[in-house]
């Protein structure tokens, strides 16, 4: 419960992408950094990334607390909250995920960039040191997000938002004999990133045996009844597969709409069926009780729905 309340008071801070990251360490001298080669437009990779934002004791509770979704098959892809204090659900999911797959080549993170900073795609072929071991990134598939998307390579901008780099180490204790390839994006990019990637990705679907993981927080920053009203609605669109009406929302539903709309898209070129597997919010998870004091910045919801066939 410790662990719990000391993460609640870390993270009980919005993260839509127009607000400063306020938990984000910045690179020091000794991290991986990135150099702009002008040329192409990308940036070259050094070294390995590492994982800011693991905290054996938590990752452990958040480990012994999680159970495995009921899904009645196999899960393709899901989304999960990147909020630490929702460790329980990411731990959930990924357990569900590795109990329900005969094998899995490569783990791709789709998630927000918070804090863009020029390049509406990245991604980057530089390896992950975890508290696992080393886990290897799948750069045949960092490549075609290079080459089909645009994406820039950036290890900086990867390591340090937590949208996808606090799910590494989850990735490499659940998926040990995997690969990685993240890839994130900024509600800035092109309108038509979701159907690009979405497609990119039913390809890959293909040729290598994937989870596919979409790493979105819901809504922010609103009072505990405006949260569930607005997460009604996040579940009828995403359960009916209006890619319209995701494409539209904000942060009072969700903090990356092209990171979910790339999920309701890839879910259908799959021909799979979306259900809820999980829900909560940063009062439910934590266990506090609302005011204004404790949540200065209103409330986070958080879904797991999965994609099963």
């Amino acid at each position: 419960m410790t662990a719990v309340i000391l993460c609640t008071a870390l993270m009980l801070w919005g993260c839509g992408e127009n607000d400063a990251e306020q938990n984000s360490p910045l690179p020091s001298e000794e991290m991986p950094v990135s150099a702009e080669t002008g040329e192409t437009g990308k940036q070259q990779s050094f070294g390995r990334l590492e994982c800011l934002y693991y905290d054996e004791k938590e990752f452990g509770a958040y480990d012994g607390m999680s159970r495995t979704y009921e899904t009645g098959g196999e899960l393709l892809c899901a989304t999960v909250p990147h909020h630490l204090l929702a460790g329980e659900m990411i731990s959930s999911a990924f357990r569900t995920a590795a109990e329900t797959r005969e094998s899995t080549d490569t783990v791709v993170i789709v998630a927000p960039i918070h804090q863009p900073r020029g390049n509406a795609v990245i991604t980057s072929p530089a390896d992950w040191n975890t508290p696992f071991g080393v886990l290897e990134t799948d750069r045949e598939l960092t490549e075609l997000f290079a080459s089909s998307l645009g994406a820039a390579y950036d290890d900086n901008m990867l390591m340090t938002d937590h949208s996808a780099s606090g799910l590494i180490p989850y990735a490499a204790a659940f998926f040990p004999d995997s690969r990685i390839a993240c890839v994130l994006i900024s509600g800035q990019a092109d309108k038509d990133i979701p159907r690009q990637l979405s497609e990119l990705l039913y390809e890959i679907s293909a040729e290598k045996d994937c989870f596919f993981l979409f790493s979105t927080d819901f809504s922010h920053y609103l009072e505990p009844h405006d949260t569930d009203r607005m997460d009604d609605r996040t579940r009828i669109a995403v359960l009916g597969g209006d890619t319209s009406a995701i494409a539209e929302m904000t942060n009072d539903n969700t903090d990356s709409p092209p990171t979910l709309e790339t999920f309701v898209r890839l879910s259908a070129l799959l021909d799979s069926t979306v259900t809820e597997l999980d829900h909560g919010n940063s009062m439910t998870v934590s266990r506090l009780p609302y005011s204004k004091t404790g949540y200065p910045e209103g409330v986070t919801s958080y879904f797991v729905f999965g994609a099963v066939k």
